[in-house]
């Protein structure tokens, strides 16, 4: 048995092994966006913009990014997800999913980069809870059984619908992970 933190209190998930409803994915993947919005909460301006080198993004490229790849995720739930072909199954657990941004993995050829333009946080944090609410309640509203429906992930590979939800999840935690320590340099660098 392996202990995945997925949420508040540990989802234990036995390796190998999928979950059974939608609406444990659901769960967890509110909780996660929970999480995302919390780590934006009372930041001031200059840490909003603030960038500790040219290379790192700011909050509010990551904020656009996470909604921009919510937005990407829901269309790509509502249209191309497409049935399993006969011998096709996940590449991985759904326990995986939890540890997927672990160690240095490259970004998609198809990443959303950031415009940098999304400077008005009350609007940020507005379009990011707006994409996350669509994204839930798209999976919310569907009736189709979606762990017999898939897509490939340019770098995980097949992933099944459930387990696309999943992956959102993730990226929103490997993502609060990041804010978390943007806030840390930007106090540190503003004393």
């Amino acid at each position: 048995m392996r202990t995945v933190r997925y949420t508040d209190r540990p989802l234990e998930l036995t390796e190998g092994v999928f979950m059974d409803a939608i609406t444990d994915a659901l769960t967890v993947f509110r909780r996660s966006a929970d999480r995302f919005g919390a780590a934006l909460a009372g930041v001031p301006e200059t840490t909003w913009v603030f960038k500790p080198s040219p290379s790192v993004w700011s909050m509010a490229e990551v904020i656009e990014h996470v909604t921009m790849t919510d937005r990407g995720i829901r269309g790509l739930a509502a249209s191309v997800l497409r049935p399993f072909e006969p011998g096709e199954h996940s590449a991985i657990d759904d326990a995986a999913i939890a540890t997927i941004f672990d160690g240095d993995v490259p970004p998609p050829p198809d990443v959303h980069e950031p415009s940098g333009t999304w400077t008005d946080r009350p609007a940020a944090i507005a379009r990011f809870a707006e994409a996350s609410d669509a994204l839930a309640a798209w999976y919310e509203s569907t009736d189709a059984d979606l762990r017999a429906f898939t897509y490939p992930h340019p770098i995980f590979g097949l992933l099944d619908g459930v387990q696309w939800l999943l992956f959102a999840a993730s990226h929103h935690d490997n993502h609060t992970r990041d804010l978390l320590e943007l806030r840390e340099l930007a106090n540190a660098a503003t004393g």
